[in-house]
């Protein structure tokens, strides 16, 4: 059991590096943290507690569908 939660943890840490890194990429909305702040934004004492949710509020915000898009044709 501890496998699947640690494989668990470790694919959701790698699917919000990648849509942090897309939502920089693809949208204006501004990003309250560096990319790097996806991955060690779980791992550091204390810090770990409020810039998680950062991240994916900021993931959210820029996946939404009324934030206006960067100019990618």
């Amino acid at each position: 059991m501890a496998w699947g939660l640690g494989l668990s943890w470790v694919a959701f840490v790698v699917w919000l590096w990648r849509a942090r890194v897309n939502a920089g990429r693809v949208c204006d909305a501004p990003q309250r943290l560096r990319v790097r702040w996806a991955v060690l934004g779980w791992v550091v004492p204390v810090v770990n507690l409020w810039w998680p949710q950062m991240v994916v509020g900021d993931v959210h915000r820029a996946s939404r569908p009324s934030t206006a898009a960067r100019g990618l044709i």
